[in-house]
């Protein structure tokens, strides 16, 4: 449950999910037909000059992927103008702002989101980290293919972006590992299928 700390603003969900509530709804193929949702979870504080370059370039990457989806983003408690940028796409459909009332820890940030979330699947990034967003139309593919959980991982030395999978639908734990003793490299955000959602809000 939201913590009690938080107001949340944004498109008022209606009847018809799929056509409040949600952006590309009604242009998503075989929506009527149950087509499968996605939450995409932004924590941010202070980041107001990179919410005006993304969000646009995330919602163009979420619309592309031609499932209906939203938007959540978790301010914790920023003094600049990020909760004005943010208010202003909550009038279109699809933006929410769960805007904190004080600082928390990311990981409480990132929970707050993913409790507000209604998608199959959900999508975790931050504000703060520059994001390799033009991976995100494969994450969601792997998605559709069954994979549970999907993360992206960059080297930082090369720039080099690519994408690991955890609970594959073939019965795999894993595909393609990282090393984990690579300094260099770095989990930079992370798609999660709504069963390992629940599991992680236990």
């Amino acid at each position: 449950m939201i913590s009690a700390m938080a107001t949340v603003s944004g498109s008022s969900p209606g009847a018809d999910p799929l056509r409040e509530g949600w952006a590309n709804g009604s242009r998503a193929p075989n929506a009527a037909a149950g087509q499968r949702r996605i939450s995409c979870v932004l924590t941010t504080c202070n980041a107001a000059g990179t919410l005006r370059l993304m969000v646009p370039l995330l919602s163009e990457a979420l619309t592309r992927s031609g499932h209906a989806w939203e938007l959540i983003a978790v301010d914790a408690a920023s003094i600049d103008e990020s909760p004005t940028v943010l208010r202003s796409w909550c009038q279109l459909p699809g933006y929410r702002l769960i805007a904190l009332d004080e600082p928390v820890p990311h990981q409480r940030a990132v929970r707050i989101g993913i409790e507000g979330a209604r998608g199959d699947a959900v999508i975790v990034l931050d504000a703060r980290v520059d994001q390799p967003l033009h991976v995100i139309g494969g994450m969601i593919q792997r998605w559709q293919l069954g994979h549970r959980m999907v993360y992206a991982v960059r080297d930082e030395a090369t720039g080099r972006c690519d994408l690991y999978s955890i609970g594959v639908a073939d019965g795999s734990a894993r595909t393609g590992p990282p090393d984990p003793g690579a300094s260099d490299r770095h989990a930079a955000l992370a798609l999660v299928d709504r069963e390992f959602v629940r599991i992680l809000l236990r």
